[in-house]
């Protein structure tokens, strides 16, 4: 299934996912609080940055844990991607300047990346961060989120 983001966004509303993890099955709550095209420019030291050709877009998530154990917080940025109106399908990137910038800081690029240092995700507690993806100069499109090889559903 593949929902609208503009449609997540505006209702509130929590889809409940379910996936495999690099391990186990995960299952989560997922809610997009915003979706925002970024000027690179508002990222320190930009040329650092080894991103390919495309626009920068964030999209800002609370994630829920539902597994009764801790989960691992990069199941999150490598299991949810987005799908265009033509159904062409964009993975969230990684870019280490990106994760460790003074901006990536700022808007929870880092929550869901796994590195060492970044809490894994605890049961029932809520998680907010950020996941970037590279996408095309197209101000008309339109991008639903889904789960890979998983299952995503409005609570």
């Amino acid at each position: 299934m593949k929902i609208p983001i503009r449609e997540a966004i505006n209702s509130g509303t929590w889809f409940r996912c379910i996936t495999k993890g690099l391990e186990e099955t995960i299952i989560f709550k997922l809610r997009v609080l915003s979706f925002k095209k970024n000027n690179l420019s508002s990222i320190d030291e930009p040329e650092k940055l080894t991103l390919d050709e495309g626009i920068l877009w964030l999209m800002g998530i609370d994630v829920i844990s539902l597994n009764k154990e801790e989960a691992e917080p990069s199941d999150i940025h490598s299991r949810v991607i987005l799908f265009d109106q033509d159904g062409f399908k964009f993975n969230a990137i990684y870019d280490q300047h990106l994760n460790l910038s003074e901006f990536g800081k700022s808007v929870g690029i880092k929550r869901f990346t796994g590195w060492s240092d970044v809490p894994k995700l605890k049961p029932k507690i809520k998680a907010t961060g950020a996941l970037p993806f590279l996408l095309p100069d197209d101000d008309t499109a339109e991008y639903y989120i889904s789960v890979e090889g998983g299952n995503i559903q409005e609570i």
